[in-house]
C-alpha cells in the first residue's frame, strides 16, 4: 500500500511487527503517499502482535498540500488465536477541505455577487430609459457589504455609460470597475476586483404597452487570496466572464 507509518527512530515502512509491547498509549504518525482512502476501505495492517494492553491512536495527519486534510481512525482486533496479542489497522479517514481551499471558494463566490449587483444597476439604467429619463452621460457608484460565517467583502463599484436614440431603440454602452476587500474571518484576506464593458438596448412599443430588453456584459474578475494559520498559502485567480440577457414585458390592462 502507498500508506505507511512512522516509529520512534522515524524509520518508514509499511506496518510495525512487534515482538513485545509495554503497557500504555503510543501514537502512529501515517505517511500518504497516495491511497490513504483505498487502504482504509481494505483495512490495512498498521502494527502487528501488540499486547491487548498497549493503544495506539492515529497522531495529527501530516499535511503535503493538496484540496484536502483527514482525519485518520485506528481499529483493533485480535491477532489470530492468541488472545493476549491485538493488531491495529487503519478503520476510518474522513477528508474535509483545508482551509485555504475554503478561503478561496469564498472569495470566488463573493466576486460573483459582485458581478450579479453590476448586472442589477445596468438593468435599472434600462428602466430609467423606459420611465422616460434622458439619454446621454450616466455615471453610477454604490457599494455594500456581503458576508457570512467564513468572510466578509467590502466593496465598491463605478459604472460610467453613453446612451442615445437609434431608430425606435435607446442603446448605449457603459464600463464597470469594481474593487472589493476580503477578510476571511481571522483566516486570511485578499482582494476581488472587476472590469468589463457592456452593450445595452430598450425598444418600447407604444401600441402593445410592451418592452424588450437586451444586454450583453463581458469583462474580467481576478484578485488575490493570503490565507493564514495552520495551511498558510496565497494565490491569484482570473477569470473571462459574460453575461447575456434577454427581458421582455408587457403591460396588460385589467377593467
Amino acid at each position: 500500500m502507498n500508506v505507511g507509518v512512522e516509529d520512534a527512530a522515524h524509520k518508514y515502512s509499511d506496518k510495525i511487527v512487534l515482538t513485545d509491547s509495554a503497557a500504555g498509549s503510543n501514537t502512529i504518525n501515517l505517511i500518504n503517499n497516495g491511497g490513504l482512502e483505498e487502504a482504509a476501505a481494505n483495512k490495512a495492517l498498521l502494527v502487528e502482535g501488540a499486547n491487548q494492553n498497549t493503544i495506539f491512536t492515529a497522531g495529527e495527519f501530516a499535511y503535503t498540500g493538496g484540496l484536502y486534510d483527514y482525519d485518520v481512525r485506528l481499529g483493533v482486533e485480535q491477532n489470530g488465536a492468541d488472545t493476549s496479542k491485538s493488531n491495529w489497522y487503519l478503520s476510518s479517514v474522513s477528508k474535509y477541505l483545508t482551509d485555504n481551499v475554503a478561503a478561496m471558494t469564498s472569495g470566488n463566490r463573493a466576486a460573483y455577487s459582485a458581478w450579479i449587483d453590476g448586472n442589477g444597476t445596468l438593468r435599472q439604467r434600462l428602466g430609467e430609459l423606459q420611465s422616460g429619463a434622458d439619454n446621454g452621460v450616466w455615471a453610477r457608484m454604490f457599494g455594500g457589504k456581503l458576508g457570512g460565517d467564513e468572510f466578509t467583502n467590502k466593496y465598491k463599484t463605478y459604472q460610467i455609460g453613453y446612451d442615445a436614440k437609434a431608430g425606435d431603440w435607446l442603446v448605449g454602452a457603459a464600463y464597470e470597475y469594481s474593487d472589493g476587500d476580503m477578510d476571511y474571518t481571522g483566516s486570511g484576506t485578499g482582494d476581488n476586483k472587476i472590469g468589463a464593458v457592456s452593450l445595452y438596448g430598450t425598444l418600447h412599443n407604444a401600441k402593445e404597452n410592451s418592452n424588450l430588453d437586451i444586454m450583453l456584459k463581458r469583462g474580467r474578475i481576478y484578485g488575490h487570496t493570503d490565507v493564514y494559520g495552520k495551511y498558510s498559502d496565497s494565490s491569484d485567480y482570473s477569470t473571462d466572464a459574460t453575461s447575456i440577457g434577454v427581458e421582455y414585458t408587457k403591460r396588460i390592462a385589467v377593467s
